[in-house]
């Protein structure tokens, strides 16, 4: 079921913090369905290779400044793995690199394993 804010609500939703189911499909932001495989599919380095060296040095810019940003911003998250500070680490990367190189780019960066 799709989640959303609910101001008027009063109960917790998803991750309890005011979200509440929504009936109103217009309201609601539907990630797109991942194929099976289609993450991690490739490495760091294959993925590297076939993009224009300003995308690449984007995106190492772009993680370097996002790890320093969320560990300003949740300090007791030391390693940031799993927590609070890796979540907004994550999504602070992707959304840079979408705004300065697209969704897909940023997609195929976001997806490279190790």
């Amino acid at each position: 079921m799709p989640y959303g804010r609910s101001a008027n609500s009063g109960r917790p939703g998803m991750f309890g913090r005011g979200l509440a189911p929504v009936a109103d499909a217009d309201a609601v932001v539907r990630c797109p369905p991942v194929t099976p495989g289609a993450i991690g599919t490739r490495t760091e380095l294959g993925n590297a290779l076939e993009r224009p060296g300003w995308q690449v040095i984007d995106a190492y810019r772009s993680s370097r400044k996002s790890i320093a940003e969320a560990r300003a911003k949740y300090p007791s998250d030391f390693l940031l793995h799993n927590g609070p500070g890796d979540a907004w680490r994550h999504f602070r990367w992707n959304f840079s690199m979408a705004k300065s190189m697209g969704a897909p780019t940023a997609q195929a960066f976001a997806d490279a394993m190790r």
